[in-house]
Parts: C-alpha cells; structure tokens; sequence
C-alpha cells in the first residue's frame, strides 16, 4: 500500500472521530494539518463532506486502474 493511501484511509478515520464525536486521535493530531496535505477548507460536517468527496473519487480511480491490470 502506498503511503498516499494510507494517509488517506487514517486521515478519514481521524476526521470522522473529529467531526462526529469532537475527539481528537491522538495528542498531536491537528485539523490544520489534515486540511492543508489535502487543500481543503470548512469545518465540521462540511469538512467531512469534501473528505469523503475526495475519498470517493480516488476510490473510484483506484477501481479503474484495478480494471486496466
């Protein structure tokens, strides 16, 4: 698994602990942080709902590329 990937699939599980029950991961886990790596903007629900945006097209790519090989 790259390691793109693997940010992406933590970084949905912490935003959805973030946004949903107001916990952070872990002591050092920033919102900020997660916002700028992937260029996003807002808070709470609409954070979450450019996340899964984003997450739902890269899926939909990864499912391609799985086609092609």
């Amino acid at each position: 698994m790259s390691p793109a990937i693997w940010n992406l699939l933590v970084s949905h599980r912490d935003l959805k602990l973030w946004c949903n029950l107001k916990m952070k991961p872990h002591r050092g886990w920033k919102v900020t942080d997660c916002k700028r790596y992937f260029g996003l903007s807002g808070s709470g629900s609409t954070l979450l709902a450019q996340f899964e945006a984003l997450k739902a097209e890269v899926d939909r790519l990864m499912a391609l590329k799985d086609e092609d090989n």
